[in-house]
């Protein structure tokens, strides 16, 4: 993909990467027991490493974990980078589910029905609002 020895070891720590047409789209970070925070920093990392990596980041946790992730992007650390813009919370449940339905389908899927399932840091602050 065109990228420095550096970013292509951030790349590798990533969990899951989406290529279309030999270009990354989407980024997946997993955290079904691990720290949420050192996934947030390996997607920071990333992010640091090649800014000008324009793809859709998901961090994946369970529902239960939810409130850790949103409160976890919230950090003045994340917020000043504006890793909350780049990246939205999947709950693995949802993620679950989506696998099932598209499996119905033949499994293919575009990009954006994964956006039908996030939610945006800025999306639950909406929520809250009364």
């Amino acid at each position: 993909m065109g990228l420095s020895e550096e970013a292509t070891r951030r790349i590798a720590l990533i969990d899951v990467i989406w290529i279309k047409q030999n270009a990354p789209i989407a980024a997946f970070e997993i955290e079904t027991s691990t720290s949420i925070y050192s996934g947030l920093l390996r997607i920071s990392d990333l992010l640091s490493v090649v800014p000008a990596l324009k793809i859709k980041i998901y961090l994946v946790a369970p529902k239960e974990r939810k409130g850790k992730v949103l409160s976890e992007l919230n950090r003045p650390t994340f917020r000043k980078i504006g890793l909350n813009e780049y990246c939205s919370y999947i709950s693995s449940e949802d993620l679950s589910d989506l696998v099932v339905k598209v499996k119905e389908y033949g499994g293919h899927i575009q990009p954006s029905i994964i956006d039908k399932i996030s939610v945006s840091l800025t999306e639950e602050k909406d929520e809250e609002t009364p």
